[in-house]
């Protein structure tokens, strides 16, 4: 989508607005499955889920912490509303309502032109923008620490920023993404050792992955109805294997795996890509990117990727 147009500039930006070290950190979710219930009744559904945060990062004794600096391109929720796929919303934050609004509507219109097969079923004024704000915006509304040896502190995960809906409402509106974004981190704290190794080159596998907990948690984090209704429940644990290359200090990490594991009712994780770039010397994180796909039956299912990405470097 274009937003990483949007992500793009942000990069470019952080060398001459931000002073220190910056980084990037960023999510997205995607989900559809349509067909016909007995045969008969028609159904489609579209799930959307992104958050981005630019971050400062401050080197600590037991490694590096990073905290709030800015709201990356904003956080949304994008979704049909009814059973049947006749009506979407966009829930999205932002410092402001017309900023809500306006960069709602785009990323409403790019997802008409890029899923017909949906969009053509939804009447114009049942496409709706919902706009939040932030409660809170300092450096301690959202932060975590990753370790000298690469891993995420699991114990340091903070997320503060409590998006709310800006017109009056009878009910509440949730708008979950940046609670989900902090929590996903959980997925950078397994070990991406050996990283001081002295070869140029080296293997080796992470053994024993199970993601149970991680699709619950995040899964209730972000809707009701997988709160009520969806326990996951891996069938097996999966190995990951890893490739590690250094040049000049620059370990070059990549693990990738298909493992074809249940999760949840014939959903399958399907592909599992983790990316590391990790500084020997200094002992940092300078970009990880990981991707999952999980699908089932007749195209239903989707994807998941994050990235902590190094905007500009120490001097």
């Amino acid at each position: 989508m274009k937003f990483r147009i949007f992500l793009l500039i942000l990069l470019f930006l952080g060398s001459s607005l931000f002073s220190g070290e910056k980084y990037v950190l960023w999510y997205i979710m995607k989900g559809k499955a349509s067909g016909k219930l007995l045969f008969i009744i028609p159904f489609r559904v579209y799930y959307e889920n992104f958050a981005s945060v630019i971050l400062k990062a401050e080197k600590e004794e037991d490694g590096v912490k990073f905290h709030f600096s800015n709201i990356g391109f904003p956080g949304y929720l994008l979704r049909t509303i009814d059973f049947m796929g006749h009506e979407i919303h966009i829930r999205i934050s932002s410092p402001s309502i017309k900023e809500s609004l306006e960069l709602g509507g785009i990323v409403l219109k790019e997802w008409v032109e890029e899923y017909p097969e949906f969009s053509k079923h939804i009447k114009k004024e049942k496409r709706k923008v919902l706009p939040f704000g932030f409660r809170k915006n300092d450096e301690e509304s959202f932060s975590f620490l990753i370790r000298s040896d690469g891993r995420v502190d699991i114990s340091s995960l903070n997320c503060n920023l409590g998006p709310y809906y800006l017109w009056p409402s009878e009910e509440e509106i949730p708008l979950a993404s940046y609670d989900a974004l902090v929590q996903a981190l959980r997925l950078f704290s397994r070990p991406i050792l050996p990283l001081e190794n002295e070869k140029s080159e080296f293997f080796w596998v992470d053994k024993g992955i199970d993601l149970t907990y991680e699709f619950n948690l995040i899964g209730r984090i972000l809707e009701q109805v997988i709160r009520d209704f969806v326990v996951f429940k891996q069938e097996r644990k999966f190995d990951v294997p890893y490739r590690g290359i250094e040049n000049n200090g620059i370990i070059y990490i990549k693990g990738e795996a298909y493992p074809n594991v249940e999760i949840w009712s014939g959903y399958k994780i399907t592909k599992y890509i983790r990316v590391v770039e990790w500084d020997k010397n200094k002992k940092k994180i300078l970009r990880e990117w990981m991707r999952m796909e999980m699908w089932g039956k007749k195209d239903r299912g989707g994807y998941g990727e994050m990235e902590l990405r190094r905007i500009e470097t120490y001097e």
